[in-house]
């Protein structure tokens, strides 16, 4: 059974960052048809018909042609709401594409008309903005790594305790506790937990808090980082494996190529058999070219870390106490955040900051992460990225 992004994996994954590629082209890898926007929502899938209805329905609609339109007008729109006759002159598109695009995306709630004005229902943040957001919130992700960094020894103590033989060492699984268990799953739980009691989702529309989304143009200064999970069980068996993916700046990741075998059966099986307890049977050659395609797998040689995932009980506590302590100097200095929105262009045309709060949130996480590699405390990133690195297995 595969799930992606399942709210009810385990308590400690609930608040976490999927993206959803629905501007991704295929068949052709070139430069000029690579995605200028990616889409990225937080939280489960289920909120994803709350807000938007049926993404299916858009996936099916968007062929090359429209999937490009649609870019066009929605960073049309990024800075300020637009006339249908003015998105036509600003965007090199037919008057028919305009109508056809700006009735599908309004059927999506992703766009709507308020006196005869076009205006995007949630941020659309551009390359520019994202440098513009970096200079102003940069020393505050340097507090929220310098308040992780004290923990950052113990859990890697706490591991080494516990760990089994077969488990990878440390610096193989510290972006997987740090990036994903601290900062994407247990921060971002407190942060959520926190803006109810001190009042912070006042800030989000109704629409927001079923489901915080934004776009982010791909350019020079894209930012971002989130880790998809997934999960698989074994037919007739209690056996469950997890596969987390870290994504975005770092890890040069928009694309997931996890995603092409998802709900491929020969993924799992070929899961079952990589793990140390596993029995050693062969893999076929259909498992075999998945994880090689993974880059997994080099000549029967496992590259990426498989862990025995009841470990995290031993580690759950610190994960919680760091969390809560970035948190705290989140919401110490939770005026930089408002400020930047004042001063962005959403806030002239949106009925909520809850999604750019949400983009904060991540861009904070990326940075932190950033700042926590300047230090020592995590490894650092290899370039290129293999397909292996930030990649995790646990059983």
């Amino acid at each position: 059974m595969f799930r992606k992004k399942s709210y009810f994996l385990f308590i400690l994954f609930i608040y976490l960052s999927l993206l959803i590629p629905l501007f991704s082209s295929t068949g052709d890898d070139s430069r000029q048809n690579e995605p200028r926007l990616t889409f990225l929502i937080v939280g489960g899938t289920d909120g994803v018909a709350k807000r938007f209805g049926d993404l299916n329905q858009l996936r099916a609609l968007l062929n090359d042609e429209k999937r490009s339109a649609c870019e066009k007008i929605f960073l049309a729109l990024a800075e300020k709401p637009l006339s249908q006759e003015e998105i036509v002159k600003s965007v090199d598109l037919s008057t028919e594409m305009v109508r056809d695009v700006l009735t599908m995306l309004e059927s999506l709630n992703m766009i709507s008309e308020i006196d005869e004005k076009w205006t995007a229902t949630l941020p659309v943040i551009t390359d520019q903005e994202m440098a513009v957001l970096r200079k102003a919130l940069s020393p505050l992700a340097e507090r929220i790594a310098e308040t992780i960094s004290v923990f950052v020894p113990q859990i890697n103590r706490v591991y080494e305790e516990y760990r089994l033989t077969t488990d990878p060492v440390w610096d193989r699984m510290a972006h997987l506790f740090i990036d994903n268990f601290l900062l994407d799953a247990s921060f971002l739980r407190k942060l959520d937990n926190a803006e109810k009691e001190r009042g912070i989702n006042q800030h989000y529309s109704e629409k927001q808090k079923i489901l915080p989304a934004f776009f982010l143009e791909t350019g020079e200064n894209f930012t971002n980082f989130g880790c998809n999970s997934y999960s698989f069980s074994e037919e007739g068996n209690n056996r469950r494996i997890f596969v987390f993916v870290l994504h975005g700046t770092l890890f040069d990741r928009i694309q997931i190529r996890v995603n092409k075998y998802g709900r491929n059966p020969d993924f799992s099986s070929a899961l079952f058999k990589i793990t140390p307890k596993a029995e050693r049977t062969d893999l076929t050659l259909a498992e075999k070219e998945i994880l090689e395609d993974l880059e997994w797998i080099k000549k029967e040689r496992v590259l990426v870390p498989v862990l025995k995932g009841n470990i995290r009980k031993h580690l759950t506590p610190l994960f919680m106490q760091a969390a809560e302590s970035a948190a705290e100097v989140v919401f110490e200095n939770f005026i930089v955040i408002l400020e930047a929105y004042e001063k962005s262009p959403y806030s002239n045309y949106l009925d909520g900051s809850g999604d750019y709060i949400q983009y904060v949130y991540h861009f904070l996480m990326y940075a932190s992460i950033e700042e926590l590699i300047e230090k020592g405390f995590l490894p650092t990133v290899p370039k290129p990225v293999p397909g292996y690195f930030g990649a995790f297995i646990l059983y």
